[in-house]
């Protein structure tokens, strides 16, 4: 039903933005888009981007997040809390190599449904303490300027604007292959790319 719903917006539309190439695929494939209709235009960021004050923000972190090390290596993942966006699998990974990376921490900003699946699983992997649930920030742009890593492990992603955001503050990403990431992020030029599965 939902297909035929689109073909008809789309006997009814004279042009379609596509924020990314997988958007036009997705378009083309699921929603029955007419090709000729389809335009892509990328997601961009007003230039030149703010710089913030990677130190000052850190220590206003330390004073407001308990156990955050402020010597230490900070992963951020700023995005809502669902299961699109593959929190949970980053949770697992960390989880691989925690023990090795001692002053590592990852901080979540967001919230959503899956908050408190994510903290129950924080927990049953032994991270408590090593992973720091920020709630919703509306200063999430800002804050990418403390970390030392952002990682985006979502299973799909039409775009993904904190990528942008995170570039924009010299932020190194690790991201899945998932929809547009690796439109953003070129593995071993901006950044790496891991397979989701």
């Amino acid at each position: 039903p939902l297909r035929l719903m689109f073909r008809g917006v789309w006997a009814l539309t004279d042009v379609g933005v596509c924020i990314s190439q997988a958007v036009h695929r997705y378009a083309l494939r699921i929603e029955g888009a007419p090709a000729h209709k389809l335009r892509q235009i990328y997601y961009g960021l007003p230039l030149p981007a703010p710089r913030h004050d990677r130190t000052a923000l850190r220590a206003q972190l330390v004073s407001d997040v308990a156990g955050l090390p402020p010597d230490g290596i900070w992963v951020g993942i700023f995005s809502r809390l669902i299961e699109q966006k593959g929190i949970g699998y980053g949770l697992q990974a960390f989880a691989q190599i925690a023990a090795a990376h001692p002053t590592t921490h990852i901080l979540i900003a967001g919230d959503g449904a899956l908050r408190g699946d994510l903290e129950s699983q924080t927990a049953a992997l032994g991270l408590t303490g090593r992973v720091h649930f920020l709630g919703w920030r509306t200063d999430a742009p800002r804050l990418m300027a403390a970390l030392d890593l952002f990682l985006m492990p979502s299973l799909w992603e039409g775009f993904g604007m904190t990528l942008l955001e995170a570039m924009s503050q010299a932020v190194p990403i690790i991201g899945s292959t998932a929809g547009a990431i690796p439109e953003v992020v070129k593995h071993g030029e901006t950044g790496l790319n891991v397979p989701t599965a």
